[in-house]
């Protein structure tokens, strides 16, 4: 009872608002549907939540924890997941954050996996990787097997080093998806591999296009969700008291593919 009391205590007054937090964003600069690198404000609601039996969860079933990779190989992330109803993919250059979350006709979210993967150095690194940089990144855009079990493919592989790679689940307009209770398991996974040099190493300089920055990202072959931008020096974003307009490109399983 004491522990329970103590954390009553220990809480903070929440914010509120008479209005429901309808002017939160005004005279910011609001989020316009691009990736803007110095930030926004977003007005759009978060939508709909599922309820608790039809939450996400997602396990990385290859590659497996300690495995070794050939340096410059191609090899396929597969991640199984239940409870998303994948392959909705909208434009990233132009819809980013741009609709609420929504669910299907069974209640679970519509919306699609990214993967992530980042040199971490050693697999006891205690140094959060920075996370701007990453050694491959791929939005999947289609619904996988159909049965939950979603695949990217990392063409030529990567150099040799230690690796974490991670899921972000994402809703369709690729926001971070909302679940109806804090007490839950975690809706994303991540497992750490290594990547290791072939005979003589001639494969070791291979997978080095894969690489990217979040402050530019990339184009090619789908590595990236769409071009970053800070299109605030462009005047392209605009700063106003209403809500940026929620519209995207119509729901697909074929998606967007960058």
């Amino acid at each position: 009872m004491s522990f329970l009391f103590q954390v009553a205590i220990s809480l903070l007054t929440p914010d509120s608002d008479n209005a429901n937090f309808i002017n939160f964003c005004a005279g910011q600069t609001l989020t316009n549907g691009a990736q803007l690198t110095r930030g926004s404000c977003n007005g759009i609601p978060m939508g709909k939540i599922p309820a608790a039996k039809n939450m996400i969860s997602a396990m990385i079933v290859n590659p497996q924890p300690g495995d070794k990779i050939p340096a410059g190989e191609t090899f396929n992330i597969a991640v199984q997941t239940v409870h998303l109803d994948a392959g909705f993919f909208v434009n990233p250059t132009t819809n980013y954050y741009t609709a609420p979350q929504n669910l299907n006709k069974d209640g679970d979210i519509i919306g699609h996996c990214h993967v992530t993967v980042q040199e971490i150095g050693s697999f006891k690194s205690q140094n959060p990787p920075d996370p701007v940089t990453f050694a491959f990144f791929k939005g999947i855009d289609d619904d996988g097997n159909g049965q939950g079990l979603l695949q990217a493919v990392v063409t030529d592989g990567l150099p040799a080093g230690i690796y974490r790679v991670c899921t972000m689940i994402a809703a369709r307009n690729h926001q971070p998806v909302n679940m109806p209770v804090a007490q839950r398991g975690a809706q994303d996974d991540c497992t750490k591999f290594e990547v290791v040099d072939g005979t003589g190493g001639n494969n070791s300089g291979k997978g080095q296009q894969n690489a990217g920055n979040a402050m530019t990202g990339k184009m090619q072959s789908g590595k990236v969700d769409g071009k970053a931008s800070d299109e605030d020096s462009s005047g392209s974003a605009s700063t106003s008291s209403s809500s940026p307009a929620a519209s995207s490109t119509r729901n697909n399983r074929g998606g967007s593919r960058q």
